[in-house]
């Protein structure tokens, strides 16, 4: 063949070969399109692992992975994954995973995450936060088994409706609903008013049985904080309203508080074992062993102990009563002891300060002691009441010394009631002093330390034992309306249907007043009398306005209208009569134009 015609014939062919090569070209960019669109399987790293660095292919753009496996239905999506040599997954970029169950579904979100070969393990990255249901979980990274529902993580927080929980280590079951947290793990409740924060050094918890385990266990609510060696936790399964906090080990509660009238501003409460339910809205804390407390209020601090206590809150979260079976309180001013108070069945009512006691109530001052069947004790003035009520009063209440009553012993009282505080008693209903021999019965009674009076009334009864002139002790009866032992001069008055009864006479007055001598207080020196006044003496009987005794003496006078009649009924009216008892004689005066005197002598 000629050479010009030679390279036609290669021309055909020449075409042939570029448009295999064409379709070949055109077909393989189909085949990567398609490929490219489908979906693909991937798998795990090894749990704890860090997210693989070894790539078999380039990274690849893809909507979206869905496998099933032991882990239920699982969908992935993520802007870039790649396979490493041991076929695990390494996703990168707006990461998000899907798993569903039949009773279980969960999303997670992270910047990266590493899904191993296998469907069991993934392994997130860069502000991972998972939701399954009202669950919201949140860490830096996490590791989470697909097939148990078992995850691990870091600074981990945990959001479920009002309940809040944040550790720096922790391991939580989605499936069963259980965790464990360690490392200063920190509880919040939002369902209440201040919300209630519980911390532990380790806490463990069963959402399924509103369980919470905690050791190390610290929780406060507003005002109120507690420490524990360890304790647990009960929750409603619902809303997680706590129910009930049990503290083992020695307990350590504290409460702070600023009413008006409160008994306290600040309380401190140790306890052997202590519990805390929610009852109604409002908290109850129960000690049923043994308890210390101390506490700082506007009337001084408060130092106690006792058996089996109970402290009650109120809906605003106020500590409204505290009780106990058994109890010794101190109150302190200044670091000196003002008062003691000791009993059984206690109740402060902490919001207005009211202390009461419902037996064997003991109520012990520096200068009086009380003993009652119950007592009431207001915490603002230290002011008290009591029934069936005993009294052991020092002589050191009465800034003066009081007749009859020696300054060496002290002054007994009691009453059906009394009150009163430290600067005066009142009793009242089957009143009753004594000291020594001298009895006082009355239905009111009132003693003051500011005045030194002891002042008595309502139907006054008395026995006195007293000396004159250095005799042996005499022994009278008295009775009268109203009485007062007055400090000034030494003297007792009896006023209103006064009846004074001895061995040797019976003096009848409206006023009646004694005066004792100031270094012995229980001799008489002066005895006066007025209106109307009668004297029985043997077989005579004295009226006057006015009249005197002179015990030294054994001597009466009677002025102002006296008058004496004897027992034939023969009168004598004069403007004095004297009755001289030691020498059964009397004078009688008169004061005229000439003094008259007249002496008459009994006849034995």
């Amino acid at each position: 063949m000629p050479k010009k015609y030679a390279s036609y014939g290669w021309l055909p062919l020449v075409r042939k070969i570029v448009l295999l090569v064409l379709v070949a070209f055109i077909a393989s960019i189909i085949l990567i399109i398609f490929l490219g669109s489908k979906e693909k399987k991937v798998s795990r790293p090894d749990p704890g692992g860090v997210l693989p660095d070894k790539v078999q292919s380039l990274e690849e753009n893809f909507t979206a992975l869905e496998v099933t496996s032991q882990g239920g239905k699982i969908k992935v999506r993520a802007d870039l994954a790649s396979i490493d040599e041991e076929n695990n997954r390494q996703l990168k970029g707006n990461v998000e995973f899907f798993q569903e169950k039949p009773d279980f579904q969960l999303i997670l979100k992270a910047d990266q995450a590493g899904l191993a070969s296998g469907w069991q393990n993934l392994l997130a990255k860069g502000s991972v936060e998972i939701k399954s249901g009202d669950l919201t979980l949140s860490a830096p990274d996490l590791t989470y088994d697909l097939k148990t529902g078992l995850l691990q993580a870091e600074n981990l927080r945990f959001d479920l409706r009002s309940l809040e929980i944040s550790a720096t280590g922790a391991t939580y079951d989605l499936k069963d609903r259980k965790g464990q947290f360690q490392k200063g793990a920190v509880i919040k409740i939002n369902s209440l008013e201040p919300p209630l924060i519980v911390s532990g050094n380790r806490v463990d918890f069963d959402l399924k049985a509103g369980l919470v385990q905690a050791g190390g266990l610290k929780f406060n609510q507003g005002s109120m904080s507690g420490t524990r060696l360890g304790g647990t936790l009960l929750l409603d399964e619902n809303n997680f309203v706590p129910e009930e906090m049990r503290l083992e080990g020695k307990a350590f509660f504290d409460l702070r508080q600023m009413e008006e009238a409160s008994t306290f501003s600040s309380l401190n409460l140790a306890t052997a074992k202590m519990i805390l339910t929610r009852q109604q809205g409002s908290w109850l804390l129960q000690a049923p062993g043994s308890w210390e407390l101390k506490a700082e209020g506007r009337s001084g601090d408060l130092a106690g102990q006792g058996e089996e206590i109970e402290l009650i809150f109120n809906p605003e979260g106020q500590a409204a009563s505290f009780l106990a079976r058994k109890a010794v309180l101190l109150v302190f001013d200044g670091g000196e002891k003002r008062l003691e108070l000791e009993g059984q069945g206690l109740e402060d009512n902490l919001l207005t300060g009211k202390i009461s006691l419902q037996a064997s109530a003991r109520l012990t001052y520096p200068e009086f002691k009380l003993e009652s069947k119950s007592l009431e004790l207001e915490m603002s003035d230290l002011s008290f009441k009591a029934n069936r009520a005993k009294f052991e009063i020092s002589p050191d209440f009465f800034k003066l010394a009081v007749s009859f009553f020696k300054k060496d012993r002290p002054l007994t009282a009691g009453g059906a009631e009394a009150s009163g505080n430290r600067e005066r008693i009142d009793l009242k209903g089957q009143t009753v002093l004594r000291q020594d021999e001298n009895v006082f019965l009355a239905g009111r009674a009132s003693v003051d330390r500011e005045t030194g009076m002891i002042a008595l009334s309502d139907g006054i009864k008395a026995n006195l034992a007293y000396r004159q002139a250095g005799s042996k002790i005499k022994r009278a009866e008295l009775s009268a309306k109203e009485l007062s032992l007055l400090p000034s001069g030494l003297a007792l008055e009896a006023r209103r249907e006064v009846n004074f009864l001895s061995d040797e006479f019976k003096l009848q007055a409206g006023r009646l007043i004694f005066y004792f001598e100031r270094e012995n207080s229980d001799e008489l020196t002066r005895l006066e009398a007025d209106g109307p006044v009668r004297l029985s003496w043997h077989d005579y009987e004295f009226d006057s306005k006015e009249a005197t005794y002179r015990p030294a003496e054994e001597v009466f006078i009677f002025s102002s209208l006296a008058k004496l009649k004897d027992k034939d009924g023969n009168r004598v009216e004069a403007d004095k009569l004297t009755l001289f008892t030691l020498d059964d004689k009397i004078t009688v005066e008169n004061q005229g134009k000439k003094r008259s005197v007249t002496t008459l002598r009994r006849e034995k």
